[in-house]
């Protein structure tokens, strides 16, 4: 998808999305962040979704497909880090360093 964080495109965009989603939530897993950042995209909570609708499932399994495939580029970018695996075996990521804008410093994010 190759976006740019800050850039004008869907892919840039999607990608400045989960950044910033990935900075308000600090460490978590994939899950938390992926529905943390369907929710800021979309507006809405995945349990505000019909899923019996066939349209939302298709539509939700590209979205799923896009995600892991930007968290990935986010990762071998340096936006994000794997921190470690939880007791159940899910990866637990953060924001690294370049996650943050160079005139701000990390703790300032930090709530």
């Amino acid at each position: 998808m190759h976006g740019t964080i800050g850039g004008s495109d869907s892919a840039s965009q999607f990608k400045t999305a989960m950044v910033h989603q990935l900075r308000r939530l600090g460490e978590t897993d994939f899950d938390r962040w992926e529905r943390s950042v369907f929710q800021a995209v979309t507006g809405r909570a995945h349990e505000d979704v019909d899923w019996s609708v066939e349209e939302n499932r298709q539509g939700y399994r590209l979205w799923v497909f896009s995600f892991n495939l930007l968290a990935d580029e986010l990762l071998r970018e340096g936006h994000a880090r794997v921190e470690r695996t939880d007791g159940s075996g899910r990866l637990i990521v953060a924001p690294s360093a370049s996650a943050f804008p160079p005139r701000f410093s990390a703790s300032q994010f930090i709530q």
